[in-house]
């Protein structure tokens, strides 16, 4: 029987090599950007509206990102980015829910390139990706791709994803 110094130096060996392995394995930047279209496509193709919401970052601007998405804010809570995100996730709720039960096409949102991606000093990134999407009740349609600049706050360290914080303007 191994003595108890031993097996708990073990166990600190094998939990050292653990940890390096992850560190090792750890998704980089551009692996991250990938993910993150692929989880949004999959969010949007399915009407899950929370996923949608759990990809964008607390201090995205939605109004000013979808100026023509007419959601209605009431003026006194404009600066309140809780209560706008709150606002316009409960208005993409109920659009996803018609479309749903209407059985509307769901829009769809594809990353076709990576094109450059960047850490920049402040921790955020940068990644210009070329992507598709079209969604008909919107009237967005960017076919053929386009490339568009996209800033990501990474969040988690051991396992890390992305939630994106502001882009080039898509209508």
């Amino acid at each position: 029987m191994p003595s108890p110094t031993r097996l708990l130096g073990a166990c600190i060996a094998a939990g050292l090599a653990a940890f390096i392995v992850a560190l090792i394995l750890r998704p980089g930047p551009e692996a991250l950007v990938k993910r993150f279209f692929a989880d949004l496509n999959e969010a949007v193709t399915a009407y899950d509206t929370i996923e949608v919401f759990a990809l964008i970052d607390a201090d995205y601007d939605l109004l000013a990102h979808w100026p023509r998405a007419r959601i209605v804010v009431p003026a006194e809570h404009h600066d309140e980015p809780l209560v706008v995100h709150e606002v316009i996730r409960q208005f993409c709720a109920r659009i996803f829910f018609i479309r749903q039960r209407n059985q509307t096409p769901p829009p769809t949102v594809s990353l076709t390139a990576v094109e450059q991606v960047e850490v920049l000093d402040d921790g955020l990134i940068s990644a210009r990706a070329s992507i598709a999407a079209e969604d008909r009740q919107l009237r967005l349609n960017i076919d053929p791709p386009r490339s568009v600049d996209f800033v990501f706050r990474r969040h988690g360290w051991l396992r890390p994803h992305l939630q994106v914080l502001s882009h080039d303007p898509l209508l």
